[in-house]
Parts: structure tokens; sequence; C-alpha cells
């Protein structure tokens, strides 16, 4: 070849008694071009400088046909029954394609003397005759085989059909689907696990294999110590290498997986100095190394606990030192104060009972109105009935006051449902004659009713 053609000659070896040859030969047309006007016979003109006989035999006819690129045609007569033994053909191909292509030249058909080489051809060799089984005692004897191919068969299947592959399932049915399990039982669901038990359950939940092994259990170091946290563990049926997880450890006893050290004071602190030496108290928190206790706000050795009136100390309302709110009781209903200023660490509605210690000008006052609760009957001896009315689930307190607002019996409290309830009180047989204030709270707010009192 050279760098703008190639010759490809096609040979046949000890070809004896050839009548005729029928070929077809593909080839890739965008790497390979046939010279196809220098290739081409027919019964009028034959032009075959690129795709010339190599036998030189006056009785062989020779047509081929090169139109269709990738595709060559040709058909080889020979009157005498010629004998070859060597070069039969060559074919001139100008190359299109570049450094690296490359492209298949091979026979889509060969017929010789009739006889199709492409598809008898087995293992090199290509068998002429009839194949079919030869044995006549086989039910798919042949009579027009002349080689055995070895498909004899001898039997028939459930569909009576010579050789078949259809068989009975365990019901009887032809070609069913229905398989005998591992227990015997045909239809029956039941399969080896993994383990190797019939209907058993597989390798046991936390274990790694058939045998029990029970998997490595690491722990996240999070200080780097080397101990792990024995509150988060991680299970692995193999050993992991220390660059994989570097954060992983085998020994979960650390102390404390934010403590480097792991060495804590006296009050639990990482590298802490101990106690305050003045209160003997921890920083932060309410412990005293002492035994002190720490106050309803928290504080160790402080004094903010809750007095019975509900106040903590200097009559603040919380731990955050906020005051309590002044109010008074227009008994009259003037608009004017009535009586000695009262503290509340709840803020009443202002209305015809609870004003600011202030005089007030009710009239530019916009009562607020609330059909909560009622009084029967007022005045009342020796008992009353008291009867409310809420519209959702909420806590209710009832409390009875007197009239300087100071608390003198608690009526109610607790969680009632949305609803009508009524409840009777009949006073202590100590309780003087005289105007009291029944206080409800509902729903964040204060709500004041006056009841008079009849021995």
């Amino acid at each position: 070849m050279d760098s703008l053609n190639v010759w490809i000659p096609i040979y046949s070896t000890q070809l004896q008694n050839l009548a005729g040859i029928e070929f077809s030969i593909t080839y890739d047309p965008n790497i390979l071009e046939l010279d196809s006007e220098n290739c081409f016979c027919n019964s009028q003109t034959c032009i075959t400088s690129s795709c010339p006989l190599s036998i030189s035999d006056s009785s062989i006819l020779f047509f081929i046909n090169t139109q269709t690129p990738g595709f060559i045609d040709g058909i080889l007569i020979s009157g005498l029954y010629t004998d070859i033994d060597g070069e039969l053909l060559s074919l001139k191909f100008n190359i299109k394609g570049s450094v690296g292509d490359y492209s298949n030249i091979s026979f889509s058909q060969l017929r010789i003397n009739d006889i199709d080489f492409i598809n008898n051809v087995s293992n090199g060799l290509v068998t002429i005759g009839n194949f079919g089984c030869m044995d006549s005692q086989a039910c798919n004897y042949s009579s027009n085989a002349t080689f055995d191919d070895g498909s004899c068969a001898y039997e028939f299947d459930c569909n009576d059909e010579c050789g078949g592959g259809a068989i009975e399932d365990c019901l009887g049915i032809c070609q069913g689907g229905a398989l005998t399990d591992c227990n015997s039982e045909c239809g029956g669901d039941a399969i080896i696990d993994e383990c190797g038990d019939c209907d058993g359950n597989g390798i046991p939940q936390g274990l790694c294999d058939c045998e029990g092994t029970v998997p490595f259990v690491y722990c996240v170091d999070g200080d780097g110590d080397g101990l792990g946290n024995p509150n988060y563990t991680f299970e692995f049926c193999d050993l992991i290498e220390n660059n994989e997880f570097p954060e992983l450890v085998l020994n979960c006893n650390d102390i404390d997986d934010e403590c480097i050290s792991d060495e804590f004071d006296s009050c639990g602190v990482c590298g802490g100095s101990g106690p305050d030496s003045g209160t003997n108290c921890c920083p932060n928190t309410g412990l005293s190394i002492s035994g002190n206790i720490s106050d309803d706000c928290g504080m160790c050795g402080g004094n903010m606990f809750k007095e019975e009136d509900g106040f903590y100390p200097d009559g603040l309302c919380d731990c955050d030192g906020t005051p309590p709110i002044n109010y008074c009781i227009d008994i009259d209903g003037d608009g004017d104060s009535d009586s000695d200023p009262f503290s509340s660490c709840s803020e009443p509605v202002l209305g015809d009972v609870f004003v600011g210690c202030e005089t007030l000008n009710v009239a530019n006052m916009k009562a607020v109105q609330y059909n909560l609760f009622s009084v029967y009957p007022n005045p009342f001896n020796p008992s009353v009935t008291i009867e409310y009315e809420i519209d959702k689930s909420n806590f209710i307190e009832m409390n009875i006051l007197d009239l300087n607002g100071r608390y003198l019996q608690t009526l109610l409290n607790d969680v009632k449902a949305p609803g009508q309830h009524s409840f009777v009180w009949t006073p202590n047989k100590r309780l003087s004659s005289g105007v009291y204030l029944l206080e409800m709270k509902y729903n964040n707010q204060i709500f004041i009713e006056k009841i008079n009192y009849i021995k």
C-alpha cells in the first residue's frame, strides 16, 4: 500500500471443481473508497483494472457491482469446473480516513457451487447435507437426515412434545408454577435463609454473622484524647482503618468528651478552680459544696424565696426585680378611690371596681363588659351560688378579698372545660358580715364582683 490507496487480495486454497461463486463484501465507506470507476463488469462492459481476477480462464464469466458505497456484489461462473489454489481476486481501495481509523472488510454472503458457506460454517468446517436425528428409535427421527446433529430425543414432555422441556409442577399442572419449598411443602413459601436454615431468621439482629460474632463498638472522640464518648457509638463488623474515621476510637471510657484533661473540680467543672471562697457556691450553678440550697431564683446562698402573699422579698413580683402595681377599689361606683392602695403583680381590668389610686374620671373611661359570671342571691345568707361561663378550656382561679384587696380565701383553682359552670360557697362562721370582693382570674385577666354577706 502507499499513502493514497491499498490493495486487498482474496485467496482460495485447494478449491476444486468450481462451478460458481456468489459473494457480497461490506466495508466502511467513511474510511475506504473503492475505485468503482475502474471496477464494474456487466453483460455489456467490463472494466476491472481496480478489481482484476487473478486466474486466466476464458471459460469464466465475471460480474461485479460496486455502485453502492460500502457494498460489493459479485458473481463468478466457470463452465469447466475450474480448480483454484491461490489468489482469486484483488480489490483496490482509496484511503479516506486518518491515522488510527480502521475498517473491517468482510463477507456478508458467500456461496460456492450454490452452497451457503456463511451459515454452514462450524469450527472452520463446512458440512454439506441435511442435518437431523438419524436414530430410528428416537421420537424425532428424520429419514431425510444425512448428518446426525445430536438432536435425538426419546421422550415426550407433558405437552406431548418430543424432546420438549415442559414438566409438571408439584401440583401435577403442566408448566405450572407451584414449587416444593425447603419444608417439602408443595406451594409453600419457606426458604433457606442466609445461615442455611430452612425457614430461619437469618443473621440475628445486632450480630455480624451466623456464628454470633458481635460487632466492634466505636465511640466518637470529640476532644482528641484517645477516649470516646460512650453516648455516641457506632458498630462495625470489621475493624476500620485509623485514617478512615480518625474521630472514632474503640476505648469508650471518656468521662467528658469535651474535657481533654478529664479532670474536674468539686463543682464538676472541667479544669475548674472549685467553689467561690466567700459563698462556697459553684459558679453559674445553684450548687453549694457546704450544703446550702439555691433560692427560688436559682441563686446559691440567695434570699429570693417566694413568701405566702405571693411576693418575693422587698415586695417584688419576680426574680428580675419587677415591682408590683398599686390599685385601689371604687366601692360606691363614683370613679374615686374608696380604699387604701393594694399591690398586685397581675394587672386587673379597670372598670367599676378596680381604679387607679388617683381620682379617676370614669365618664371618660370605657368599661370593659364581660358576662363571665353572676352571683345570687346578693346579699346572701348563709350561702351564695356562683355561676360562670368560659369559651375555651383554661385555668380558672376564684378568690375572696376584703375591700382593701387583701386575700382571704381561695374558692376555685383548677382547669375547666368550655361552657357554663356553677358552685355554692358557704362562708366560714368566723367571717363577719360585710361587703367582700369575688375575684376571678381567667385568660390572663382579673375580674371582680362585689358580694354582700349578711349574718
